[in-house]
């Protein structure tokens, strides 16, 4: 990374995976169909599955994710970043990603974000999250669900979190996968059981 006047720049693709939990449009739900910050936390659900993942797990810097905080991105916008080049640098500002000329420090590409308040109420996630555990007899999920959020973790985990751990929370309640430093949470939603 290096520095530019207060942004700091980066390089190749950020956010890779996360465009796969969302919905491409769903007019009866728009919000479905994007990832937002908040406190400092991508979060992404299409009701069925959902990450909550602090920003620096994807290597940016404190300028970037304040920057960041309050804003959406769609769908779009997230496959437009998730397949940018390893030699391709960008900064972030408050217009957007803004991507670099090859080998000079001018913007070629700005990729513009939105506010998440422009765009309706997100669902409440953290309402979801499991705290209280029970004990689990028997799930029944997707499993495409649990390969995005492992997709998406391996494109991201650093030296010290390699594994993933899973808490159960519960029959026909969500379970949790998250990484020792606890920047990272998947949750997958289960089939109800009878």
């Amino acid at each position: 990374m290096k520095e530019k006047k207060d942004q700091v720049i980066h390089s190749g693709h950020i956010f890779k995976g996360i465009e796969k939990l969302l919905y491409k449009s769903d007019s009866l739900r728009p919000m479905l169909s994007m990832a937002i910050v908040r406190e400092g936390y991508l979060l992404a659900t299409d009701s069925h599955h959902l990450v909550k993942i602090k920003l620096e797990f994807f290597g940016l810097d404190e300028v970037s994710i304040n920057l960041l905080e309050g804003k959406c991105f769609d769908k779009d916008l997230l496959n437009k970043l998730a397949t940018i080049k390893s030699g391709v640098s960008w900064f972030v500002d408050e217009q957007g990603f803004n991507l670099l000329k090859p080998q000079t420090l001018k913007v070629g590409t700005v990729y513009t974000f939105g506010n998440a308040s422009d765009e309706g109420v997100y669902p409440n996630c953290e309402q979801v999250i499991p705290t209280v555990k029970e004990s689990v007899d028997t799930i029944n999920f997707n499993p495409t669900f649990l390969v995005n959020i492992n997709s998406i973790y391996n494109n991201y985990k650093g030296k010290e979190d390699r594994d993933l751990y899973t808490n159960f929370h519960g029959n026909n309640k969500a379970f949790t996968l998250d990484n020792e430093s606890k920047t990272f949470l998947g949750l997958v939603m289960l089939k109800y059981i009878s």
